[in-house]
């Protein structure tokens, strides 16, 4: 009897150890798959918590700094449905559920629904994490097509983009490249320029407590292009702001994805909360759209 119970502690320790256990993916500039950690910009770190429930956590290396972007908690409803909450300050929320189909082949179609709204549908080879493949279409909330891009291996080929109102945006853009595009005239200038603009309308910060977030497309010629808000509550502040960086003088060394010249979608948070005056926060960075 003892040596059952012996035996049957030492299988259920070593099916915790399994289940337990971590799984890497590594990734470089544009979703592309890396065997080694050398090369990672990006890893997915999969914990498999149970028969039914895996955690994905997503690391991106910003100035030689590995730092959690996101943590995600994937739960199988059934043979066709995932649930996917996204970890937000603590908690999981943003409840996703995703619908999936197998084919004959390596091919899985799937779709997902926020708040029972389809915001995007594609086909993949691997379902934990995805592997993009063909074709990927994202939706707004209001339904209206957002994005159709073109997937090969979990790579960005090409895209079609659209405004929220329908009207088109542009095409062909990037999230992730080799290098990233570069101010002419430095990041401490792009700062003294939005702060001294701010100062010379005589814009009261401290009435604000808000994040806006910017984007805008560095073209190949290093012309930007497209500036628009992606987030935020200040509309005002957001147009005031917009209205800066067409005008901003200077232009950008364009980005390079496999040593081509291409389209970059580059974000930029501002931060604005009571009685604050400076922008100390700000970095010309891009943002990476990598799905779990």
């Amino acid at each position: 009897m003892k040596r059952f119970f012996s035996l049957l502690f030492l299988s259920i320790f070593y099916l915790i150890g399994i289940l337990a256990q971590d799984t890497t993916y590594y990734y470089s500039s544009n979703g592309r798959y890396e065997e080694s950690f050398a090369q990672a910009k990006m890893q997915k770190k999969l914990t498999r918590k149970s028969e039914k429930k895996v955690n994905i956590k997503r690391l991106v290396l910003h100035d030689n700094i590995w730092k959690e972007e996101a943590n995600s908690c994937i739960k199988s409803i059934d043979e066709t449905h995932h649930k996917i909450s996204n970890k937000n300050e603590g908690i999981f929320s943003k409840k996703i559920i995703r619908e999936f189909e197998k084919t004959d082949g390596d091919i899985i179609h799937f779709k997902e629904y926020y708040d029972d709204k389809l915001i995007r549908s594609g086909s993949t080879t691997s379902l934990i994490p995805l592997v993009l493949e063909d074709t990927l279409k994202v939706y707004f909330p209001n339904r209206q097509l957002k994005s159709v891009s073109i997937y090969e291996n979990n790579q960005l080929i090409s895209n079609e983009n659209w405004n929220n109102d329908g009207s088109k945006y542009i095409d062909n853009i990037f999230y992730s490249v080799d290098e990233t595009p570069e101010y002419s005239l430095g990041q401490e200038h792009f700062k003294y320029y939005i702060l001294k603009s701010i100062q010379d309308a005589k814009i009261d910060l401290g009435q604000y407590n808000d994040k806006i977030v910017l984007a805008w497309v560095v073209m190949e010629d290093g012309s930007i292009q497209g500036v628009r808000r992606v987030s935020g509550k200040s509309a005002g502040l957001s147009n005031f702001l917009i209205e800066l960086i067409e005008s901003l003088e200077g232009n950008w060394i364009p980005a390079e994805l496999n040593g081509e010249i291409v389209r970059y979608f580059m974000k930029i948070p501002f931060n604005f909360a009571h009685h604050t005056e400076g922008f100390d926060n700000i970095e010309l960075s891009g943002g990476m759209l990598i799905w779990d």
